[in-house]
């Protein structure tokens, strides 16, 4: 386990991690192995299957890493504040903890791993270089990313957002838009939310370069309430303007 910290930490208060920057974290005191690698901090625990593939775990986070970066389109890590930029990764055993993105950690359960740690991982490097925006584009970023760094192809039309679409059960951007609506309708269950938001998305970047999408981040955040005049300011269109196209784009229309 090369750069491996053999020594068993115990942090020295049950939820705060100081060494690698101010992020908290809703941890219990308990005892953490460490492994350490550029852009990663992993604690996992002793005498766990983590422990014993750890090495494995960690080369695979990194290539993940690389992908990633290459799809934002980052030109050099360090212009963007990547240099030293570490992610915290929480390995649990037991699959209770999965699945939790804290500052700019991630919790991840035993059953948690692969596809679902590649979407986490979006997140928090998305949220280190361009922040957070409204649920509908962070999960949708999160999603396109996820899908673009695991295939580097473009992502193939959302036949599920296209099929509610036609069906006329596809509901309208302006009912999503916002966070607390987004996380409305994704309890409602009537819709996948997240096809919506990674099909959205995928319009806007195909269509018009991710550098829009990544200046609309910069300027809005997760709650923002005004994220519909952003979103026009930011392209120039009506969100009425855009649906309209992104409906002509999933039909295949030009």
């Amino acid at each position: 386990m090369n750069n491996m910290k053999k020594a068993i930490q115990k942090l020295e208060k049950p939820w705060q991690l100081k060494e690698y920057g101010d992020i908290w974290f809703r941890k219990e005191n308990k005892l953490w192995m460490i492994k350490e690698t550029t852009h990663y901090v992993f604690h996992f625990e002793p005498n766990s299957i983590d422990a014993k593939e750890i090495d494995k775990i960690a080369e695979k986070a990194e290539e993940r890493f690389a992908q990633i970066i290459r799809c934002l389109q980052v030109p050099k890590e360090s212009e963007l504040g990547v240099d030293g930029f570490k992610i915290n990764c929480f390995l649990y055993a037991e699959p209770q903890n999965a699945g939790q993105v804290v500052g700019s950690g991630i919790d991840y359960g035993a059953p948690m791993r692969g596809e679902h740690m590649r979407h986490e991982e979006c997140h928090a490097i998305v949220k280190k270089l361009v922040g957070e925006a409204p649920a509908l584009f962070n999960e949708g970023l999160g999603s396109y990313l996820m899908g673009l760094s695991r295939t580097s192809q473009p992502p193939v039309i959302n036949t599920g957002v296209l099929l509610a679409l036609e069906k006329k059960e596809l509901p309208s951007l302006k009912s999503v838009i916002k966070t607390n609506d987004f996380w409305r309708a994704y309890n409602e269950r009537k819709v996948d939310v997240y096809q919506i938001g990674d099909s959205f998305v995928a319009y806007l970047i195909e269509s018009y370069g991710i550098g829009k999408l990544k200046d609309l981040f910069l300027q809005t955040d997760y709650n923002d309430n005004d994220i519909e005049c952003k979103l026009e300011e930011a392209y120039q269109k009506t969100i009425e303007s855009l649906e309209q196209e992104w409906h002509r784009y999933l039909k295949g229309e030009k």
